[in-house]
């Protein structure tokens, strides 16, 4: 219920006032993105309301602008409840499996950690020289 509570007041922060943020000479919320979030909106507004639950910070801000880009607010509630549900379930499925297997889990962390952060640094280095490409 929190979830749901919570994204509802962003929406409707975002219903009402959202539309101010935008200038025409702004970086990031000008005219030009505002138009382009509309047309996302009207296209994929309710699938982007249930997944933003399943993609971490992006759920926090995805609220606001469907209230911004005016979703109406049936259609709103309905997918960002499923979206709690989906979303707050995925935790409790994890926390579940990890309680279950906690000592393996750290056994593994602790003998292959060498491995793991190498394997980040590595990951982070490609995506870097790729990015220069």
């Amino acid at each position: 219920a929190g979830g749901i509570l919570g994204d509802s007041s962003s929406y409707v922060i975002g219903y009402r006032y959202g539309d101010r943020f935008f200038k025409n000479d702004a970086r990031i919320f000008n005219l030009k993105n505002y138009a382009r979030g509309r047309s996302f909106f009207q296209k994929h507004g309710a699938r982007a309301v249930f997944f933003a639950r399943f993609l971490g910070p992006i759920s926090w801000v995805t609220p606001f602008f469907a209230g911004v880009y005016k979703l109406p607010y049936p259609k709103f509630l309905f997918y960002n409840a499923l979206g709690v549900v989906g979303g707050i379930g995925q935790f409790i499925i994890a926390g579940y499996f990890f309680g279950l297997n906690y000592r393996l889990i750290l056994d593994l962390l602790q003998d292959y950690s060498l491995y793991i952060v190498l394997t980040i640094v590595a990951l982070i280095g490609l995506y870097y020289y790729f990015k220069k490409r």
